[in-house]
């Protein structure tokens, strides 16, 4: 064990006997709290990683991970490390050591450890971390992004295997809660069209066949709302990447989905990004007009249809 302080010793005891974890747990914070209103970045960012490398990771002590993983995000805000370059390294870090678990060795307490260490990670990287405003003149607006999509796909990635490990568990709903999670937050990792048909396919297996055409709108309606929304990605990308959604094996169309289809196109239309300006129309109507080919056999009678005249109606 290394010479960070007494309370990280203790906590390593704690988490190896399994005996007064709570006590040092309390005892770590005391001492790591001292540390940081004396403004010592480095000592109290070493005592973290300790903790975590010492104590926590050797011996899976899920209650002392769910500590940890809080105070390292206080002790970010209090240096100021919002959406910077050290704050995401440290996100990174902390998540990296939570997915060195085997899965046969994950708890329950464990996976809630890290969902909410991400979960609170995301939040506090939105809001800036506290109620500092970063001048913006200082904001580095590329990190802020990076962060931002960083953050979501890693949520993603671990309801995708707490629901794959649940099901082995359970025939609960659990499950089923993690793998809906799991697909809500694949609306916003487009970049990566792996997690968002691995998504889709743990959803599809929890729905009913009538269910599962209405599917394909849905993600594809979900992903262009949540990538029109990135300022780092061009229109250009965005329909460029609805194409290779509408042609990925994990999206199947059927007949039945015409009403789906009607629902969603509406939407898609209505997106704030894709507002009727002039020079958008061209691209509002590649997005339909790539929908109606996969829809095709549903909508051979509105192919016809000019849909940006239509939803100027609305």
């Amino acid at each position: 064990m290394g010479s960070t302080s007494s309370a990280c010793r203790r906590l390593e005891t704690a988490c190896r006997t399994g005996e007064n974890v709570a006590d040092a747990v309390e005892a770590f914070r005391t001492d790591l709290r001292e540390k940081i209103e004396q403004n010592d970045e480095q000592a109290s960012g070493d005592m973290l990683k300790e903790a975590m490398k010492e104590a926590v990771l050797p011996h899976r002590c899920d209650s002392a991970a769910l500590a940890v993983g809080a105070e390292l995000l206080k002790f970010l805000a209090h240096f100021d490390h919002k959406r910077d370059r050290k704050a995401l390294d440290a996100i990174h870090e902390m998540n990296a050591a939570f997915m060195a678990i085997p899965e046969s060795e994950i708890t329950s307490g464990w996976r809630n450890a890290q969902v909410n260490f991400l979960t609170s990670a995301f939040q506090a990287w939105i809001q800036g971390g506290g109620p500092i405003v970063i001048r913006e003149e200082c904001r580095d607006t590329d990190i802020e992004q990076e962060g931002i999509v960083y953050i979501n796909e890693e949520l993603c990635s671990v309801f995708l295997r707490f629901s794959k490990w649940d099901k082995k568990l359970t025939t609960g709903n659990r499950s089923h809660a993690l793998a809906a999670s799991a697909y809500k937050i694949s609306h916003q990792c487009g970049t990566k069209l792996e997690l968002v048909a691995a998504a889709v396919e743990e959803v599809q297996s929890l729905l009913k066949e009538e269910e599962k055409p209405f599917l394909i709108a849905r993600t594809v309606y979900g992903v262009l709302a949540a990538t029109f929304e990135n300022p780092k990605i061009s229109s250009q990308y965005a329909l460029k990447l609805a194409g290779q959604l509408l042609r990925s094996d994990a999206l199947t169309a059927g007949p039945s989905a015409i009403s789906s289809f009607l629902h969603d196109i509406l939407k898609i239309l209505e997106i704030k990004a894709l507002a009727l300006q002039a020079d958008r129309e061209a691209e509002l109507c590649k997005v339909v007009e790539v929908l109606c080919r996969v829809y095709k056999r549903s909508l051979m009678l509105l192919g016809d249809l000019n849909w940006v005249e239509l939803v100027k109606q609305f």
